[in-house]
């Protein structure tokens, strides 16, 4: 199994009341899903799905988890209510399906395709039908995706030799502009006004990589190439990829596959207020409903670390299925 250089979000959490949530966790080893229930701690459910699942986002409602099958080129769609896998949708491209994004009325999905020799694709899917209704070409060796809060704008990173960002006009998938970036962008995600984007960046991961922040505004000018320089750049630990933002905005959380870590960014001063120790090889993060925990995948010990968000400290270790995986950038979280 081709292990990507890149990294990834890696569950999506569900509130399924205001006491109950719920976070499905992709297990690309053994094509599962297991299901972890916030209040126990506790994997409740293990949902046989496609070959391959890697990225993974939840609707808006929370009633329906959408799964990226890589190697299957399909998405399974989970019931939250019964846990089953309710409808499957075929994605008709040549390529290793990976990221996965909702739109924030969860009317589209936008699921990326990458291959290193070819331009990579982004399928946009119908939600009502449950089918492809567009495909829109991206450029060589995409990873990181992400859809802006108001839904206007599709964010897709490339870490080859271009080392950029797209911008994609969601009324007409059209591209809008190119933002351009160094040393191997992966991750990106959205601030919570949709003024800023985060990138993280130094996919090497043999030095400390950085979270770069970089206003949005260049994506308004048409098709603009131009280098726009970073608002501010913090150093982060080994091969950053993953992010989450906080319920509030006022937190980042990175995952540092590398170093074994997840650093927690303050958005008011840009700086590190801490630095968490989880499992090996940490792959994916993200933030729970209710805000008061944040979990993260790690792919090198089949576990999910629950961090409490007030104190910063591990508060529990859940076993997963094989190799848990997932990436999905973007809108993932959410409750109903």
């Amino acid at each position: 199994m081709k292990i990507k250089s890149f990294i990834i979000s890696i569950l999506a959490i569900i509130g399924m009341s205001v006491n109950a949530q719920n976070a499905y966790i992709t297990n690309i080893g053994d094509s599962t899903v297991s299901v972890i229930n916030l209040a126990t701690n506790t994997v409740t459910a293990t949902i046989a799905v496609g070959n391959s699942p890697e990225g993974i986002c939840a609707s808006p409602n929370g009633k329906k988890v959408y799964v990226v099958n890589a190697v299957s080129l399909t998405i399974s769609i989970i019931n939250t209510a019964t846990n089953t896998v309710s409808a499957t949708i075929p994605v008709p491209v040549d390529h290793s399906l990976s990221c996965i994004a909702a739109s924030p009325d969860g009317s589209r999905l936008y699921v990326l395709s990458e291959s290193g020799s070819e331009p990579g694709k982004i399928s946009i899917i119908n939600t009502n039908t449950n089918s492809v209704e567009s495909t829109v070409e991206v450029n060589y060796e995409p990873c990181g995706l992400s859809v802006s809060p108001d839904g206007s704008k599709v964010y897709t990173t490339y870490k080859g030799n271009e080392s950029s960002i797209r911008v994609i006009n969601t009324k007409n998938n059209n591209s809008l502009s190119f933002i351009y970036t160094n040393d191997n962008p992966n991750a990106i995600a959205v601030s919570s006004d949709g003024n800023y984007v985060y990138v993280a960046k130094g996919a090497k991961g043999t030095i400390n990589g950085a979270v770069d922040v970089i206003s949005s505004q260049p994506a308004e000018s048409i098709f603009s190439q131009t280098k726009t320089a970073p608002t501010a750049t913090i150093t982060v630990g080994l091969k950053p990829g993953d992010m989450a933002i906080s319920r509030d905005g006022k937190k980042i959380y990175v995952v540092n596959e590398n170093s074994g870590t997840i650093s927690v960014i303050n958005t008011s001063t840009y700086t590190v207020s801490a630095t968490i120790k989880v499992g090996s090889s940490p792959a994916g993060v993200s933030v729970s409903p209710d805000g008061k925990k944040v979990l993260v995948t790690n792919l090198g010990d089949n576990t999910v670390s629950v961090i409490s968000a007030a104190t910063n400290t591990v508060i529990a270790t859940i076993k997963v299925g094989d190799s848990p995986w997932e990436i999905a950038f973007g809108n993932y979280t959410t409750s109903h």
